[in-house]
């Protein structure tokens, strides 16, 4: 099942406070929008990783454990996946540390993967902006539609923060 938030209100969440660094990282945005997978389980991190190349995201290298995780933190990403079932390293409170630091850029969509009997994941992303919560196992032409969506979000907020003379 999927729980799709308030799009606009999930997009506009931050505030940009560096006008330069804003400008820098919307310059890489409207050819090639980035996404991370955060996911220790190589299987689903590949069923995520396939439907967003499909929806036209570029794939971004995933950390699979807390090291690896420091090298791509302080890359933008316009889409960060967190999977809450499958945390990295198997620590459910590191794995949700580094998706609330990498999404907590204005320009990132948060989606949440959490177990389908878990209100605390929902909790969790809602509390956190998320773009998206995924209820247990979604796949296939579902997933490629929400990552559609999430492009198409992404797209509209770019314009905006753009025309607004950032």
């Amino acid at each position: 099942m999927m729980v799709f938030f308030d799009v606009e209100a999930s997009v506009d969440r931050g505030t940009i406070r560096n006008r330069q660094a804003a400008i820098s990282r919307l310059a890489s945005v409207p050819g090639n929008l980035s996404s991370l997978v955060l996911s220790a389980d190589p299987s689903v991190r590949r069923r995520l990783e396939a439907a967003t190349e499909l929806a036209g995201w570029s794939i971004c290298d995933a950390p699979v454990d807390e090291i690896e995780f420091d090298t791509v933190a302080s890359h933008d990403y316009q889409l960060v996946i967190v999977d809450l079932i499958h945390p990295l390293g198997g620590d459910l409170r590191a794995a949700q540390r580094a998706a609330e630091q990498i999404s907590d850029r204005p320009e990132t969509l948060l989606v949440v993967c959490g177990d389908e009997d878990s209100i605390d994941h929902e909790i969790w992303a809602r509390c956190h902006g998320a773009f998206c919560h995924l209820a247990g196992s979604v796949s296939g032409d579902a997933l490629v539609l929400l990552f559609n969506k999430a492009r198409a979000a992404a797209n509209r907020h770019t314009s905006r923060t753009v025309r607004c003379g950032v």
